[in-house]
């Protein structure tokens, strides 16, 4: 199951957990960051999501639905249990 939290500004999908401390990361042309192990795909990070939309404080964010559709990942979340924010990543830099 797929978690989302936000990370000292930043949003991450966590769509493994792993133990191991070795994995690499890819920084995307758009600024997003995708973390590998081995070949699994393991996360997902928005750097300074929280700046980007202007929020002083986010309290709580719930992860309503995420899916891979062609080269991007489409996400909804719920912040603060009211808004809701639909979101786009595209991830064809990694290729």
């Amino acid at each position: 199951m797929t978690q989302v939290s936000i990370d000292n500004g930043d949003l991450k999908f966590i769509f493994k957990e792993i133990n191991e401390s070795q994995t690499v990361i890819y920084k995307l042309d758009n600024g997003a960051e995708v973390e590998f192990y081995n070949d699994d795909f393991v996360s997902l990070i928005l750097p300074n999501f929280q700046q980007q939309l202007g929020h002083q404080r986010i309290n709580s964010i719930e992860l309503e639905d995420i899916c891979l559709q062609d080269e991007d990942v489409l996400f909804t979340v719920v912040i603060n249990e009211q808004q809701k924010i639909n979101g786009k990543v595209n991830i064809s830099s990694l290729q």
